[in-house]
């Protein structure tokens, strides 16, 4: 038998893990950022909740180029990316999925995301550094952040969000030496096909 792939070497379309540690902590508030190494689109963020919900959690996600550092606590130039009033929490252990961020990040940059779920507690671990990279699959770096007990406040780092982030994996601005033939798509098929959020 063949030795498994590690995470390196991943289709561009599998999910970049986040933080899978022990489940003991948990923030209705969690900020980081990733740096992508070619122009990619955040597409979903799949995060685990301290409870299994019976009644419907409204969840954003806000978003702004570059490292959030300086801006925790001030929500000028963070930009809305998601906004759904209906989710509903899998728990510890059914991840629950934010379908339709449609973020794109492009070649070199960071970008960072801030998800804020007033209703249920967002699972995480302590990280070592903030700022330091916590997984890297070769397109997407993810870095370890913070979380934030109120809405843009107070805020305790470093914290790394446990889950996975889906992306589409655009193609090069960079005009090949060898043109095909024949046209191409722009962005890599998602694993996902389904319109709402779990």
């Amino acid at each position: 038998p063949t030795e498994a792939p590690t995470i390196s070497h991943a289709p561009s379309w599998a999910p970049l893990l986040m933080s899978t540690g022990a489940n003991e902590f948990g923030s209705c508030g969690v900020m980081f950022y990733v740096k992508a190494s070619q122009k990619l689109t955040i597409q979903s963020f799949h995060v685990h909740s301290g409870r299994r919900t019976r009644r419907p959690k409204q969840v954003q996600v806000y978003t702004r180029r570059g490292k959030y550092n300086g801006h925790e606590v001030d929500a000028a130039g963070w930009e809305l990316a998601y906004d759904n009033p209906s989710v509903h929490f899998g728990g510890e252990n059914d991840p629950t999925e934010l379908l339709g961020i449609d973020v794109t990040v492009p070649c070199g940059e960071y970008q960072s995301f801030f998800i804020w779920s007033a209703g249920e507690r967002l699972l995480y671990n302590i990280g070592t550094s903030e700022d330091a990279v916590f997984s890297d699959n070769g397109y997407l770096e993810f870095y370890q952040g913070a979380v934030l007990l109120e809405k843009f406040g107070r805020v305790y780092s470093p914290r790394v969000l446990n889950g996975a982030i889906t992306f589409g994996l655009e193609a090069t601005d960079v005009p090949s030496s060898h043109p095909s033939t024949s046209p191409s798509s722009t962005t890599m098929p998602s694993r996902q096909h389904s319109a709402s959020p779990s």
